[in-house]
């Protein structure tokens, strides 16, 4: 007998491995590969680029408007890639930096495209369903998040003024994500074919798109209605609600009007 048990051998309910809050005896596969692959895990270099460039960003924000819904990952997988990993082009061949190939003008970097002038009709028309604000905000360009004006809050007494955060709308974020999309096609074709980037073109192909989605919603609201009333169940529609916020709303019976902004920027 070498002697007891806790000297030689770890108590499964002390003992904990490191990375894993869990009984000796409660770990399972799945525990170990997580910790395993945090041990690794290292915070893309685009988050302090952009933070360097921009300010302080809710990357909570940021990441959750990469989800499927009405828009799906070929709306906003080319900003994900291209704009938010910062892996868009933007030298020429030997890796020297040149001059805006839309505006001439400045030096050739995504957060320059932000804010390029020749995109301004782009930038004018989400302020536009946005419901107003200047056309230049670099971080509702580029990430449809960023600071409004100060507001007061009260505390102590007193009014303190502290910065508003400000997100765009889920139905806003779609419109934003498929602009973006073209953008980075029209950028694309003027690199390998020369040729020209039409701000007006860009928004032209985006209406396009955004129509078709709203399309499919109409589709589905109607099935799902249809669904619901076949089983004598309500209708939920909340996920759809959220959807298209900014864009319009949504009745009980699963009919969708856009709001006058979007009325108008499709027509």
């Amino acid at each position: 007998m070498a002697g007891a048990a806790d000297s030689f051998f770890p108590n499964p309910s002390r003992w904990r491995l490191k990375g894993i809050d869990k009984p000796l005896d409660r770990i399972e596969v799945n525990d170990l590969t997580k910790a395993l692959s945090l041990s690794k895990f290292k915070q893309p270099t685009c988050k302090e680029k952009w933070e360097a460039l921009l300010g302080p960003l809710d990357w909570r924000e940021v990441g959750a408007r990469y989800a499927s819904g009405l828009q799906t990952p070929k709306d906003f997988g080319p900003h994900f890639k291209l704009v938010l990993h910062r892996t868009m082009r933007t030298r020429d061949d030997n890796w020297q930096r040149t001059r805006c190939r839309l505006c001439k003008c400045h030096a050739q970097t995504i957060e320059h495209w932000g804010g390029c002038e020749k995109l301004r009709p782009i930038f004018e028309d989400l302020r536009a369903l946005e419901g107003g604000g200047p056309w230049l905000d670099y971080h509702m360009n580029l990430m449809a998040t960023g600071w409004t004006d100060c507001v007061a809050i009260p505390l102590g007494g007193d009014n303190v003024w502290v910065p508003s955060r400000k997100v765009a709308p889920r139905g806003i974020s779609m419109v934003h994500f498929i602009m973006w999309k073209f953008i980075m096609i029209a950028i694309t074709a003027n690199s390998m074919d020369g040729l020209p980037v039409s701000a007006l073109s860009i928004i032209d192909n985006a209406r396009r798109r955004v129509k078709d989605r709203l399309t499919k919603l109409k589709v589905r609201l109607s099935k799902k209605v249809a669904q619901a009333l076949s089983r004598c169940q309500p209708v939920n529609l909340a996920a759809e609600r959220k959807w298209i916020e900014g864009l319009g709303s949504i009745d009980d019976e699963g009919n969708f009007e856009a709001n006058e902004a979007l009325d108008l920027w499709l027509n």
